[in-house]
């Protein structure tokens, strides 16, 4: 009987419905020990009767025809068409999105069915990569240059003096990024030396890139478990067009440094803080962006744990300092001076209050959301 009233309550919890042992007034748990009841408000959905969880399926089987219509595609030719395509791709997802937040939370077996089509969708966009970036070369070319004693960040790949290290594939890097050094941090380019040591291919790098994204569906999922939430949320983030398009079909190592985020907000959440503090500086480490996150860890984290987070990234940097680089920071400024996200409005904003002033706004905006 006792097995019986666990696995009963196992699934209540699986389906998103709180557990009978907490609905007969059992105590929550401790802050810390899981999320705030605020931070799963509407993750809790009660199980919805009839069809709706087979409709999600549907939403996400007509997800999956849309990817496999990108794959088909050259973004950078075709952009109307990709376009056109990731739109509906994003509409099939909100769709989903809504069934889910009215409750349309099905058995284990159709959400193992829900995440067997995120991982085709990136099957399927893996074997077409690149599609709408060129920066899988420039990828290959950092890595492969340490493996030969050089420095990424003092050199750059249309330097004639490195020509006999060129391949078929980095010699396709995007002219304007071939005549500037290295860009992307110390954490990226140990990872891409590891994983061209392994397989010097665009394959290797979209291969690891989609692991780290399987990661972070887990990591995910084990998350929401253990606050209580659905699983089936799960699907906010494997469902998501973006980061299949840039991982599976891009090769971005954005996908490691999300996963090194997600890692420190768990962490946080459990009050491991240090490992908290290590997991965001290596996030940053990978890519600049997690900085804006900084200021979250303010008295949350101990000075120790801040400090030792600031050591890693110095030691990150560490084997990349000297060479003829100075300071390893290769292309920043040059990217910082000439290159904006969200263009026009940036401009718009930059016009007027100066480009310290947007940066500090555009920072500002995504600490508040």
């Amino acid at each position: 009987m006792k097995n019986n009233a666990v696995r009963r309550e196992d699934d209540e919890r699986f389906r998103g419905r709180p557990p009978s042992r907490a609905r007969r007034g059992s105590a929550s748990p401790a802050r810390g020990e899981g999320v705030p009841a605020r931070a799963c408000r509407g993750f809790g959905a009660q199980p919805h009767p009839g069809n709706a969880p087979r409709l999600v399926l549907v939403c996400g089987a007509a997800q999956l025809l849309l990817l496999a219509g990108v794959a088909r595609l050259d973004a950078r030719v075709e952009t109307a068409a990709f376009l056109w395509l990731l739109g509906a791709a994003s509409l099939a997802y909100a769709a989903a999105l809504l069934l889910l937040a009215r409750g349309a939370h099905g058995t284990r077996r159709q959400l193992a069915a829900c995440l067997l089509i995120a991982v085709a969708g990136r099957i399927v966009l893996a074997g077409a990569a690149p599609i709408a970036s060129d920066d899988v070369y420039r990828y290959l070319w950092d890595g492969r240059v340490q493996r030969h004693g050089v420095n990424p960040y003092a050199a750059a790949p249309a330097d004639p003096a490195l020509a006999e290290l060129h391949t078929a594939d980095t010699r396709r890097i995007d002219p304007t990024s071939a005549v500037l050094p290295a860009i992307y941090p110390p954490a990226a380019q140990l990872f891409l030396r590891a994983v061209t040591g392994i397989d010097e291919s665009v394959a290797a790098i979209v291969a690891a890139v989609v692991a780290c994204d399987l990661l972070v569906m887990l990591l995910l999922w084990r998350w929401l478990a253990a606050c209580g939430c659905s699983p089936w949320w799960v699907l906010a983030y494997a469902w998501h067009p973006l980061p299949a398009v840039e991982g599976a079909a891009g090769g971005h190592v954005d996908l490691l440094g999300t996963l090194l985020v997600l890692a420190a907000a768990a962490a946080l959440q459990a009050r491991r803080t240090l490992s908290a503090a290590l997991a965001l500086a290596a996030a940053f480490s990978v890519k600049f962006l997690p900085l804006v996150l900084a200021p979250l860890l303010w008295r949350r984290v101990r000075v120790r744990d801040a400090a030792a987070a600031v050591a890693l990234v110095l030691l990150l940097y560490l084997p990349f300092a000297g060479g003829g680089a100075g300071l390893p920071i290769g292309s920043l400024p040059q990217y910082a001076a000439q290159w904006r996200f969200n263009g026009p409005l940036f401009a718009w904003i930059e016009a007027g209050a100066g480009t310290a002033a947007a940066f500090a706004l555009a920072v500002g905006a995504g600490l508040a959301a």
